[in-house]
Formats: structure tokens, C-alpha cells, sequence
């Protein structure tokens, strides 16, 4: 996967004040708190070199907007809908981001930790060098998206949904697997041997094995 890089942010960042994010907006070098952002219906704007400190950004629909350079510290994001969307060279962590949509959009240069992801959707999404860390991925949607070479590591990815996507050069380590669709798409990826043991069935299943108890 090679060395993910992290977000150029520099030392001192300026309070938002009574800027608002809507749609056209460009924020730069910014410490962004708790409140303005939930709910924000906004296209076409860029978020670069900033710090979101426990920022309430659920339930917001966005399309064709940048993050770039950024760090996302205990944000909520559960909600939003994003469409054509890109997250760059940024972290996010301890987020909590159930339902998360990031549909036919790009993440690359992005490590997540401690976050909880459950029932999101990455649907047609294209992933460069990103690794996912002590997450909680339940039901997760990888349909038709690219996690090749992605890392997950310490992961709950039970009932993930693999359809269609590509994984190869993908690594798991440490991760619950069980219930994963679409799991034909892990060809090529690489999985701990403890990780293995849950997907048996599962994988049999795929080919057409039929196993003697």
C-alpha cells in the first residue's frame, strides 16, 4: 500500500466565527467547533487545511465537494449523504458516521480510526492508499467500489457487502468477517488465518462446495 501521507495543516488555525458552509464555499485553514453544520444541503465546495472538533455534520447532503488536508476529530457524520464527493490527504477519528453514504466519490491518503462506520455506503468509491483502524464496519457497502490495496485493521466488517468491487492487494488483519456478500471480490486480498476460519462457509458457498459435517 505504501506510506499514507498526512494532512499538511499548519500550527495555528483561525476560529470559524459566523462563516457559513453552504454550497460554493471554500474554507481554508480554519478550526471549525460543535455547531452550523448539521443538516447542510451544499455543492461544489472545498474544505482544505482544516480541523473539525467534535463538529455535528450529520444528515447533510452534499455533491462534488473537496476535503482536503483536513483532520476530523469525534465529528458526527452519521447521515450525510455524499455524492461525488472527495476526502484527501486527511484523518478522521473517533467519528461516528452510521449510515454514512460516500457514493461514486474518491478517498485517498486517508487513515480512520476508532471510528464507527456501521451501515454506511461506499458505493462506486475508489480507495488509494487508506487504512481503517479499530473501526465498527457492520453492514457496511463496498458495492462496486475499489478497496484495492486498502488496510483494515481490528475491524468489524460483519454482513459487509463486497458485490462487485475489487479488492486485490487488500489486507485484514485481525478482523471479523462473518456473514460478508460478494465475497468472491476478496480474490487476491490478503486475510489472516484467524480471519479465514469464519469466512468457511461463506466462502464454500461461493464455490460451490458443499461441505460433510
Amino acid at each position: 500500500m505504501g506510506r499514507i501521507a498526512v494532512p499538511d495543516l499548519p500550527k495555528r488555525l483561525e476560529p470559524v466565527g459566523d462563516r457559513v458552509f453552504e454550497s460554493e464555499v471554500d474554507w481554508w485553514r480554519l478550526e471549525v467547533g460543535r455547531d452550523g453544520c448539521a443538516g447542510v444541503r451544499a455543492a461544489g465546495f472545498e474544505m482544505e487545511q482544516c480541523r473539525f472538533v467534535g463538529t455535528d455534520l450529520s444528515s447533510g447532503a452534499w455533491q462534488n465537494g473537496v476535503w482536503r488536508d483536513c483532520r476530523l476529530e469525534s465529528v458526527s457524520l452519521a447521515g450525510v449523504v455524499g455524492q461525488r464527493c472527495s476526502l484527501l490527504r486527511s484523518q478522521v477519528m473517533g467519528a461516528r458516521a452510521t449510515g454514512l453514504q460516500w457514493t461514486d466519490g474518491v478517498v485517498k491518503d486517508v487513515s480512520f480510526s476508532d471510528c464507527r462506520i456501521d451501515l454506511a455506503g461506499f458505493r462506486f468509491t475508489r480507495f488509494s492508499h487508506v487504512e481503517f483502524v479499530g473501526c465498527r464496519m457492520a453492514e457496511v457497502d463496498f458495492t462496486g467500489a475499489d478497496v484495492s490495496g486498502v488496510r483494515f485493521v481490528d475491524c468489524d466488517l460483519q454482513g459487509a457487502k463486497l458485490h462487485e468491487a475489487k479488492a486485490v492487494g487488500a489486507r485484514f488483519e485481525g478482523c471479523r468477517l462473518e456473514e460478508v456478500s460478494g465475497v468472491e471480490a476478496l480474490a487476491g486480498a490478503t486475510i489472516s488465518a484467524a480471519d479465514v476460519l469464519p469466512l468457511a462457509y461463506t466462502l464454500a458457498g461461493a464455490l460451490g462446495i458443499s461441505l460433510e459435517l
